[in-house]
């Protein structure tokens, strides 16, 4: 029986960030916390629209808010790692189970126990013959794998 692709759908987070403007706010909010204002000049938008934006991610707790210290008045947003980090393998796992078990930090041998077993095929496509023979050999040299012509 022949697998059935059509049902197939990205799970929800990552249909979440693949907003363009959501996606800008978390590249912003990965760096520094921003009030609204702050976010609505950086990313050029309207104030509604990153409002809206901002309420999405928040809804969804990606992001959190938080009043100034200095001066109550203002509300900030800053990313919410574990969250992040949580959905995010969460939904690697959904393509394959071996992806939601890599940390950052391990060795390329335990890395590579759990890749599955299968030959890697990589094409490197570059105008004029002017980096792949440069690539392949970085990538050779990297991933412990010889090259086939």
């Amino acid at each position: 029986m022949k697998a059935s692709l059509s049902n197939t759908q990205p799970p929800q987070f990552l249909k979440l960030l693949a907003h363009e403007i959501r996606w800008k706010i978390l590249v912003l909010l990965a760096r520094s916390d921003y009030c609204v204002q702050e976010l609505v000049y950086l990313i050029e938008q309207p104030q509604n629209l990153v409002s809206y934006h901002l309420r999405v991610l928040r809804n969804n707790n990606i992001i959190t808010e938080h009043r100034s210290a200095a001066d109550s008045r203002d509300i900030y947003y800053s990313l919410d790692f574990d969250t992040l980090h949580t959905l995010y393998f969460r939904a690697a796992q959904t393509l394959h189970p071996a992806l939601s078990r890599i940390d950052i930090g391990l060795e390329e041998t335990k890395i590579a126990s759990y890749l599955p077993d299968k030959r890697i095929r990589v094409l490197f496509l570059c105008t004029e013959n002017s980096a792949r023979s440069q690539k392949a050999k970085a990538y050779e040299t990297s991933y412990s794998f010889h090259l086939h012509p």
